[in-house]
């Protein structure tokens, strides 16, 4: 029995298929569109502060209040600017990323997903007094990134971190060394 006789035999299973069918195409050629909004979507603007947090839940930022969104700065010890190009070296080394404002205090970068590219913006700001680099991550389009931001600000700190505990002279510490995937940037089952 091939494909066409059960078609003609069970019209209904022909008629779900189709259904099916097309609301897959649709999903995925919108996933595709957003994709390609997220791209065009206006940027952060530096004001001298991080952008605020919006209500949606794609977004983490260490100036955050509530649990959704709250994350924990990054700490430094040494000089703002040591700080400041340990986190730019850590950064150009992840994959989909640029680099695209950076001041003595202030960096933007934006992370771009792999297949529906998703843009991501990501704003440091340096507290030199308190030796702490605040940050907000956050989707530019949708509602939910499935804890996407999250988990990248939780790999870059432990990217910076592990940089000073392993004193890695620049700052070097490869998705392999960290056991990460590379593709996605999340730890990876040992």
């Amino acid at each position: 029995m091939n494909y066409r006789s059960i078609f003609k035999r069970y019209p209904r299973v022909f008629t779900f298929s189709v259904i099916i069918a097309v609301g897959l195409a649709a999903g995925l050629a919108g996933m595709f569109v957003l994709g390609a909004v997220s791209r065009r979507a206006s940027k952060p603007v530096f004001e001298g502060r991080l952008a605020d947090v919006p209500e949606s839940p794609n977004c983490v930022s260490t100036r955050a209040t509530d649990s959704l969104h709250s994350i924990a700065p990054l700490t430094f010890e040494g000089s703002p600017a040591e700080a400041m190009d340990r986190l730019g070296r850590i950064i150009s080394e992840m994959p989909r990323t640029t680099i695209c404002s950076v001041t003595a205090r202030y960096m933007h970068v934006e992370f771009t997903t792999a297949f529906f590219g998703f843009v991501d913006d990501v704003e440091f700001l340096i507290d030199p007094d308190h030796q702490r680099i605040d940050f907000r991550s956050a989707s530019r389009v949708g509602h939910s990134d499935l804890g996407a931001n999250r988990r990248r600000m939780e790999d870059i700190r432990r990217r910076f971190d592990m940089a000073v505990t392993l004193g890695a002279p620049h700052g070097n510490v490869t998705a392999k060394e960290n056991n990460m995937d590379p593709a996605i940037n999340v730890r990876q089952p040992e």
